[in-house]
């Protein structure tokens, strides 16, 4: 893909899969819904922009939820972004 040409069709398994393809200073727009991610995604040291979506009152609708229970300390972290 271009680089500033967003990438909209992110099956919600494959985040990492999507960022992997990636061009430097890409956006990925990831659609409504929950992200249920079992491991981190890397940036792999790209400048990409990773954006979701919200409702109408500005609450969020893209989740990448990295499976911690609330007040827990188990969860996944969901993105690493190093460079």
């Amino acid at each position: 893909p271009a680089p500033y040409d967003p990438i909209t069709d992110v099956p919600s398994e494959s985040i990492q899969a999507i960022i992997a393809i990636a061009a430097d200073h890409a956006v990925i727009q990831l659609a409504a819904g929950a992200y249920l991610e079992g491991s981190t995604n890397d940036t792999l040291g790209k400048a990409i922009t990773i954006s979701g979506t919200s409702d109408g009152d500005g609450l969020p609708t893209s989740i990448l939820d990295g499976g911690n229970p609330e007040g827990g300390t188990s969860g996944t972290r969901v993105l690493q972004c190093l460079n």
